[in-house]
């Protein structure tokens, strides 16, 4: 009787290597935060096989077009829906790629978009005015008088007075005099007292406002004209002694005569 032996199962065939990757990433921004960051959102595929993101960037519009143009921002697992990006160059224009991938990797088409980070703050105020003079034009009154600086982002200045010798050494001493625009190169302030002495500070300023280091002068308003008395003349000479007394009488009348 003829002995049949179980054939061998037939050989395993490998399964085809995955290189499918997963869908790109949608709805990707790029917000400046600062002069020297930008965060990147994005919402992530719901493929079963995500992995995660790298992130890459190129200075200028074009962004890279492979996994190894550019810089290397970050490589994110598949929680991650953001990533800020510091340590750039104020007023500069970036271009980014964010790649999806599996675990094998495959790398799909990249999202991308482009930003432009924003100028540094402006913190430099402009000159100071020059040649700050002051005068008393009368016991209640005090004109300055100054030359503007020629910085292009003049504004206008600040005036402020103290009562003394030692003016206001910043915009909020002392009392406010005027605010006044770059077209002003004098002012008269009346709300003086006489016979007093005061100091005064003109502080310039951009439209940030940056206020620069002021301009100083002190001056003392002189005292009011003493008002004389007037004293009225009397209507006969003055002498000394008692006033004369009048003493006109008619003619002497004639002595009578006896008669013979």
């Amino acid at each position: 009787m003829p002995s049949y032996a179980t054939p061998p199962p037939p050989p395993c065939r490998p399964r085809p290597p995955d290189t499918t990757a997963p869908a790109p990433v949608t709805g990707l921004a790029a917000a400046a935060g600062s002069p020297t960051s930008v965060t990147l959102s994005w919402t992530n595929p719901t493929d079963a096989d995500y992995a995660g993101v790298v992130s890459r960037r190129t200075t200028g519009a074009t962004p890279p077009a492979s996994i190894t143009d550019g810089d290397l921002v970050a490589a994110l697992d598949n929680s991650a829906t953001s990533h800020t990006d510091t340590g750039l160059t104020p007023s500069t224009g970036y271009a980014y790629a964010v790649f999806t991938h599996d675990s094998v990797p495959n790398y799909a088409t990249p999202a991308t978009t482009t930003v432009s980070t924003p100028a540094p703050p402006d913190t430099t105020a402009p000159g100071p005015v020059t040649g700050l003079a002051a005068a008393a034009g009368s016991p209640t009154s005090v004109t300055l008088s100054w030359t503007n600086p020629t910085d292009a982002d003049y504004a206008g200045v600040m005036i402020r007075r103290t009562t003394g010798a030692t003016p206001p050494a910043s915009i909020t001493d002392g009392d406010l005099v005027a605010a006044l625009d770059n077209s002003a190169t004098s002012y008269t302030d009346t709300a003086v007292a006489p016979a007093t002495q005061y100091a005064y500070a003109v502080f310039t300023r951009d439209a940030v406002p940056n206020y620069a280091t002021p301009a100083t002068t002190t001056v003392s308003t002189p005292s009011p004209p003493t008002r004389q008395r007037r004293v009225r003349s009397p209507a006969w000479p003055l002498r000394p002694g008692p006033r004369p007394v009048s003493l006109c009488r008619g003619p002497t009348p004639p002595t009578p005569t006896t008669p013979a």
